[in-house]
């Protein structure tokens, strides 16, 4: 929306409000340093805690405050060397327990990110396919909790019912 971060982010979350009034998900993406289209995929942005935080998150941390977004998408880069999608630091201490985030976070479409890493990230949504196989496997193994795999659901189950269902009816 703009190059600043305050703009962009007052503006977003107007938007967002405006959208989610009509029980409609407004699926804000996408986080973070996502800033080339060159090898998009595979491209590592290199950036300091700090310029992350001014920079790169705070319009996400002003939308999600202000506008409490139903989804958010990640994506495909690296950052410092770990991808997005895959990075608890990022998806599950930054935007859900210090910025209040209680949405759906689901992954850019057709990434090839690890589908066990990011639920153990707390990733909920694998777009457009997952690896259901492999996800069973490690619950079986104990190496990804049922609690975890539960609670992105959970996540997904609540999305469906902000959209379709008010007042109990299903649109």
């Amino acid at each position: 929306m703009s190059e600043d971060p305050y703009v962009t982010g007052a503006i977003a979350a107007e938007i967002v409000k405006g959208v989610q009034e009509f029980s409609v998900a407004a699926t804000v993406k996408h986080f973070a340093a996502n800033n080339t289209e060159y090898q998009r995929m595979k491209s590592n942005s290199r950036v300091s805690a700090r310029a992350l935080r001014e920079i790169y998150m705070k319009a996400f941390e002003i939308i999600i405050k202000e506008a409490k977004p139903y989804a958010i998408m990640t994506s495909y880069n690296h950052i410092n060397g770990i991808k997005v999608s895959e990075n608890p630091l990022f998806v599950e201490q930054i935007m859900r327990n210090e910025y209040g985030f209680e949405g759906l976070v689901m992954s850019d479409f057709s990434n090839d990110s690890d589908h066990v890493r990011e639920l153990a990230a707390t990733q909920d949504l694998k777009m457009h396919f997952g690896d259901p196989r492999t996800v069973c496997k490690h619950m079986a193994e104990g190496t990804l909790s049922r609690e975890t795999v539960r609670a992105c659901v959970k996540r997904v189950l609540e999305l469906i019912m902000k959209t379709t269902c008010v007042n109990s009816e299903v649109k």
